[in-house]
């Protein structure tokens, strides 16, 4: 029988996985149900096993001591169920005298948005699914019409399944209609909410629901259509922190080994209440961390990448698919919204016969746009084949995700690639770009930012630069963070970011923002920031310097705008600028000397060095003969450059404000989709003083927000004919309705007004858009290994889905996939939140294998052989513990189907078409080699997936 003290203990550790929406039964809601039921059955039993198994055993008043112990304890560092952060204890041996530190340092920060945007519950015997259907895309302007839950229209809102015992409500995510306004009136969502509640009740009513699981019913629908913003966060080193606290905990509360008598006469043997608390503190820690272990391996785990596609301009595509791209009604839709042009079938077929047959393509319409993703099947992967060898070439992506497991999946393909990092994170001035659930505001920011910028590091160049926008909000913390984890920051950049600022402030008013800049090397790097005047003179005369004598040649004097007469010996000018003429007299004709000039001055060059100046074409200029002060006219074979300064402005160097980026995006899209975005004139500055001598490499922007940081590259390497690259994160929904749009305006035109274009000259590239799978996603894959799912078997449609593997009884253990071999890669899927869409997404395993392999891609080629599809990627790779680029090795990758796969005949058409032609150092097969030699790739994919965790 369990004692209270008992009861009162469990409550409290099973508090730490009963949270608000404990109700829930989906995803990570799931596991920690399974937990509080196992913890309910089996913690105390453990923990009285343990005690037996060890001998210990207590009095009843050391017993009672005992749990008190255990109560306080995990009372301190769980109140109300959540763990306390206490900041870790400095380390006096380390030899420095600052610290920076903060209270949930070395924890990972992620935030959840759209995790609810699909719900299970159970409710009785019964359960109740809230799904999504259609969610309406949000940009990010300060005037965008705000979202509700409504029912969805074209479905019935309710279904009701007898057989299964489950309910399933319907909803849209959208901006309401004129009509739907007035119906609901004021206070949109909660009458929303009610007219659908009754609704449920009218049609299914209390026969089915007891008036409690109709309450709580309500309740559910109250907490789905509800804000959900908010941030979590992970700790990687809770295990060993409780131990160690623990250990503390019992030295400062039990003198052990000491015995002592209390003043009723008991004894308490501390030792065994020692022993006793560490032995069954530890089972509850290892408990409670086995969770936050599981949680750790899914967020560090590389992301599965679930789509690939390619933008490019339509010149680039071979004549032969025009007439399927011309008839594709998509494209041709998004060509209209894009360019407000699209081509008529009269005008397709006139096209098709004369520009076609021509080879020549008319001015309006060879920068078109063509998105691969807007075409399906063969017609899709016979363009990614033919855009191969092409598309191989750019590192322009446009990636959407999860900055953090973005970062994370780069991490071997551009190990040390990156020149150049702009960011422009959220500034954590309490507005909505940042929301918090506890009271760590400061704290929370400076974990995500320390997460993401410790990963970026890693791959910037040792020669690279980040530089990063903040406002005065986190300057002094951002500052240091800055300064802990890169070995050098430069001097803080003002950008003068207003010149028609608000008023309202009875304070300051803020006109400025900051540009930090930080990089992995001491030693200096070379910066532009403008170029000098080479028609400046420069002079020869430096006050602080001892007088001495100089000779300067009469072929290379000119003086006073060629004035003519007799210098006389002596001194001329004042002070420490005074010049004495050595000479006893000199005839000048028309500003030319009759001999060399000899004179006496605090000159700051030494004769060489004038001699020099003079040889390579130098001349000498004496503007005025009172004071007879020599400067230099240099001669420059290349332009002056001078390094940036430290405030940026239109009055200073013509940058731009916060006002041209708003016009900016005015000019592309008519009205201004995005609130806050940068102007590309300012970043285009940055990225041109790190890229200016040799104008190529990688820029990597993993707060991507509205894609001035691309617009910036494109721009900039149409102007000064530059190659530079960009890589752009972002998980928002703007991805897909600003960044992507922005791209393609810029390719068609490279000049936009109220959203049409103004020329044909467009900047025409390719760029690689991906997506990959979101942390919350893993919990929506999750099987447990005692347990079978229909849903992860193969279906009638041949999809088969990829579940992660949990065994429950050891959570601990490693994690897998429920397959070991990639036998039909074409075909895995894994259910996905596409924008709050629930989608079953066809995951991308041969791009996911390229990042995770870290390959530099020459050529991936789509094709048909024995009536099944292939895929073929050769590139070149670094060989482990290598960091050589002169070591890089050639490798070829095979994906194929293996179902009823000829052998022999795959071998020898591999050998006819690729292994006489080149040697390569590795082949690689999924599911079956078919050569010699050849390595079978689906261990090592798991491996790199898995790594380190």
């Amino acid at each position: 029988m369990e004692t209270n003290k008992e009861i009162q203990l469990l409550s409290i550790i099973l508090s730490i996985f009963q949270q608000s929406d404990a109700h829930l039964n989906f995803g990570i809601h799931k596991i920690l149900g399974k937990f509080r039921s196992s913890l309910k059955k089996n913690l105390l039993k453990t923990i009285d096993l343990s005690l037996i198994q060890n001998s210990i055993e207590f009095s009843s008043k050391e017993k009672e001591l005992f749990w008190d112990l255990l109560i306080e304890f995990f009372s301190l560092y769980f109140p109300k169920g959540k763990l306390y952060n206490i900041p870790k204890n400095l380390n006096n041996s380390i030899a420095t005298d600052f610290f920076f530190q903060w209270v949930n340092e070395d924890q990972y920060y992620y935030k959840i948005d759209d995790f609810y945007f699909n719900y299970q519950t159970i409710l009785g015997d019964f359960q109740v699914s809230f799904v999504t259907s259609k969610v309406e895309l949000e940009d990010g302007g300060k005037n965008k019409p705000k979202r509700y839950f409504i029912p969805a229209l074209i479905n019935s809102p309710i279904t009701y399944s007898p057989e299964n015992r489950s309910f399933s409500i319907n909803f849209e995510y959208r901006s309401l209609n004129e009509a739907e306004k007035e119906l609901y009136s004021r206070n949109y969502q909660a009458k929303i909410n009610k007219f659908l509640f009754r609704s449920f009740q009218e049609n299914f009513g209390s026969q089915i629901l007891t008036t409690e699981n109709l309450d709580k019913l309500f309740a559910c629908l109250e907490e789905f259509t509800s804000q959900r913003y908010s941030d979590r966060f992970i700790h990687p080193h809770l295990l060993n922190y409780l131990h160690d606290q623990a250990k503390s905990f019992i030295i400062a509360n039990v003198p052990f080994p000491i015995v002592t008598n209390c003043e009723n006469g008991d004894s308490f043997r501390y030792n065994i209440l020692y022993q006793g608390f560490i032995l069954s503190s530890n089972i509850i820690i290892e408990q409670i961390c086995s969770l936050e272990t599981l949680k750790k391996k899914l967020y560090e785990k590389k992301k599965f990448i679930t789509k690939t596609d390619l933008i490019v301009p339509l010149k680039s595509i071979p004549t032969g698919y025009y007439p399927e791209i011309l008839n594709n009604k998509m494209q041709q839709r998004d060509w209209l919204n894009l360019v407000g042009y699209s081509l008529s079938s009269i005008d397709s077929d006139n096209f098709l016969k004369s520009g076609v047959i021509n080879n020549s393509i008319p001015s309006n319409i060879q920068n078109l746009p063509v998105n691969t993703g807007l075409y399906s099947g063969k017609i899709r992967y016979s363009l990614l084949n033919a855009l191969n060898k092409k598309a191989s070439n750019s590192h322009n992506l446009l990636i959407k995700g999860e900055n953090w497991q973005v970062l994370n999946l780069l991490k071997s393909k551009f190990f040390q690639k990156i020149k150049t990092i702009y960011i422009d994170p959220p500034y954590n001035t309490g507005a909505n770009d940042f929301v918090y659930s506890d009271n760590f505001q400061k704290a929370s920011w400076l974990t995500m930012m320390q997460n993401r910028l410790e990963l970026s590091k890693y791959l910037l160049k040792s020669d690279g630069i980040l530089f990063s926008s903040i406002g005065d909000h986190e300057l002094p913390n951002y500052s240091l963070l800055l300064e802990k984890l890169f070995p050098k920051r430069l001097d803080n950049i003002v950008w003068h970011k207003k010149t028609q600022p608000s008023y309202l402030s009875q304070e300051l008013i803020s006109v400025t923002e900051y540009i930090l800049a930080a990089k992995k090397q001491n030693s200096p790097l070379k910066l532009m920031g403008s170029y000098g005047n080479k028609n400046k003179l420069t002079e020869l005369i430096n006050i602080g310097n001892s007088p001495c004598k100089r000779i300067f040649p009469k072929e290379n004097i000119f003086i006073a705008n060629g004035w003519t007469g007799i210098l006389q010996a002596g001194t001329y000018g004042k002070n420490k600028l005074k010049v004495e003429l050595l000479n006893p007299q000199i005839s000048v004709n028309e500003g030319i000397p009759d001999e060399d000039l000899i004179l006496k001055s605090r000159f700051k060059w030494v004769q060489d060095r004038i001699n020099h100046e003079l040889d390579i074409g130098g001349q000498i200029h004496i503007k005025s003969i009172k004071s007879l002060r020599p400067t230099i006219a240099r001669f420059y074979d290349s332009p002056i450059i001078k390094a940036p300064t430290t405030l940026l402005s239109k009055k200073v160097n013509d940058l731009p404000t916060n006002t041209d980026a708003n016009a900016e995006l005015k000019a592309l899209f008519q009205t201004s989709p995005f609130d806050y975005s940068k102007p590309s004139k300012l970043i285009k500055y940055l990225v041109r003083s790190s890229t200016y001598f040799d104008k190529s490499g990688i820029i990597l922007d993993f707060f991507a927000g509205s894609g001035t940081t691309a617009q910036s590259i494109i721009e900039l390497n149409q102007e000064d004919q530059g190659s530079r690259q960009y890589i752009l994160i972002e998980k928002e929904q703007y991805f897909e309705s600003i960044i992507i749009p922005r791209i393609q305006k810029l390719m068609y035109s490279s000049t936009w007004k109220d959203g049409k274009p103004e020329s044909l000259t467009g900047c025409p590239h390719i760029a690689k858009t991906f997506q990959i799978e979101h942390f919350c996603d893993t919990f929506r894959n999750i099987i447990f290994s005692n347990e079978i799912y229909p849903e992860y078997k193969t279906p009638q449609s041949g999809k088969k889905f990829l579940k992660y593997v949990i065994n429950m009884d050891d959570i601990t253990s490693s994690l897998n996939l429920n397959i070991t071999e990639f036998d039909d890669p074409f075909s895995y899927y894994m259910i996905s939140s596409q924008n709050g869409i629930m989608s079953e997404v066809n995951l991308d395993l041969v791009e996911t294998f390229n990042f995770l392999l870290g390959i530099d891609v020459n050529s991936h080629e789509y094709f048909e052989e024995q009536n099944r599809a292939y895929q073929i990627v050769s590139g070149t790779i670094l060989p482990l513990n290598s960091s050589q680029k002169h070591n890089l090795e050639l490798i070829l990758i095979i994906w194929r189907t293996t179902k009823d796969l000829d052998r022999k005949k795959e071998s020898h058409f591999l050998t006819k078409n690729y292994l006489t032609q080149q040697k390569f150092a590795q082949i690689y097969f999924n599911g079956v080699s078919t050569i010699p030699n050849g390595k079978v790739l689906d261990k090592l994919f798991l491996k790199l997936m898995f790594e380190d965790l």
